[in-house]
Parts: structure tokens; sequence; C-alpha cells
């Protein structure tokens, strides 16, 4: 049986880090529309069995468009709550 501790090693966390910006690399550089996900807290990475990390809940992401990217970037007006309040698998 697997040793199961509570605990991420220094490796576990770096590995985590580095799928964390690989993912948002991909959303903000490699999309053919760029993401912006606008709500990256822990309760959003989710861990696969194997340990590597996945970015979920898009609620209140952003898809850039082209003439639009220079007004986002230079606005600093909200319109209503922002956030979510859990995490529901796809299919449920």
């Amino acid at each position: 049986m697997p040793n199961l501790t509570n605990t991420l090693s220094l490796e576990q966390r770096l590995d985590i880090a580095l799928d964390v910006m690989e993912a948002l690399d991909y959303l903000h550089n490699h999309c053919q529309t760029p993401i912006v996900h606008c709500d990256l807290k822990l309760s959003n990475i989710l861990l696969a069995e194997d340990m590597s990390a996945r970015v979920g809940d898009f609620g209140i992401s952003r898809i850039l468009l082209e003439n639009a990217s220079k007004t986002l970037q230079n606005s600093n007006s909200t319109t209503g709550i922002r956030g979510s309040i859990g995490y529901v698998a796809p299919g449920n």
C-alpha cells in the first residue's frame, strides 16, 4: 500500500507550478483566441491521480478578441460579483 501523506515534496510542488504555468502560457499565448482565466486560486488547481495539475473552473474566464484586448487591458471596471462557489465535475 502506498505511503499516504498530506505534505507535498518540493519536487511535487515545483511540478504542479510548472503544470499551471504551462496551462496559462497555452491559454494566453498559444490558443487561436487568447483566454484569460480571471479566477486562478488554489481551489481551481485540480490534481490528477499522477499528481499532474489541471487548471479548472473557467466560469468567469474571458476570451480576448483582437480588437478588444487593448480596451480590456486598460479597463478597471467590474460589473457584478465574480468568482465561483465550487467545482462540479463534467457530467454531474
